[in-house]
């Protein structure tokens, strides 16, 4: 630029002068800018031309890892189809005949669960039997009749209960007087002017 060695306030006059060269000074300078900016390459975008040798060898040397589950017989590795047709799953041994090994047949063979003594009868051995026979439960003082001791008997017959107000008739003691003798207090919203007492209607 040629003003770059003018003073600064000889540039301000000059810029003052017109508007027009105002404007075209902005404009130079964002040429200038835009000149010198260079946008970086887009590598997805561009044809042949554009793109560095190096670059495109990159690209055509790439190649992805195969899928074995997507490849038929042709395609695949024979060491690879060697690796899946060696392998074989462990053994699981409920499947299995007649072919199982006789060290393993013998083991089975040879468990005897614990006896469940419920579901046994007589067979059962004497020292477990007597066990059984000597267990005698705690009585049962409901279902006895007669036979039950003189003791308990007494204490069920010597029980009384506490006697029930509610039930008894005219002969209950004078102490139950206070129960007939209480007049509830009446209910001044339910008399009429004329049946209210002369006392009450003071207060």
């Amino acid at each position: 630029m040629k003003d770059q060695n003018v003073p600064r306030e000889g540039f301000h006059n000059k810029c003052e002068d017109s508007l027009v060269k105002n404007a075209q000074l902005v404009t130079i300078e964002k040429k200038l800018v835009v000149d010198d900016f260079e946008v970086g390459s887009n590598i997805s975008t561009y044809g042949d031309n554009d793109i560095n040798a190096k670059n495109k060898k990159v690209v055509k040397d790439f190649e992805p890892r195969p899928n074995l589950s997507a490849y038929g017989e042709n395609d695949v590795d024979a060491k690879k189809n060697e690796v899946v047709k060696d392998l074989e799953p462990r053994l699981k041994f409920s499947a299995y005949g007649d072919d199982t090994n006789v060290k393993e047949k013998n083991t089975v063979k040879d468990f005897e669960p614990r006896p469940n003594i419920s579901a046994y009868g007589g067979n059962i051995d004497v020292k477990e039997n007597n066990v059984v026979e000597d267990f005698e439960p705690r009585p049962n003082i409901t279902a006895y009749g007669e036979d039950i001791d003189a003791k308990e008997k007494d204490v069920v017959k010597d029980f009384e209960p506490r006697p029930n107000l509610s039930a008894y008739g005219e002969d209950i003691n004078a102490k139950e007087n206070v129960v007939k003798d209480f007049e509830p207090r009446p209910n001044i919203s339910a008399y009429g002017e004329k049946d209210v007492d002369a006392k009450k209607r003071k207060s």
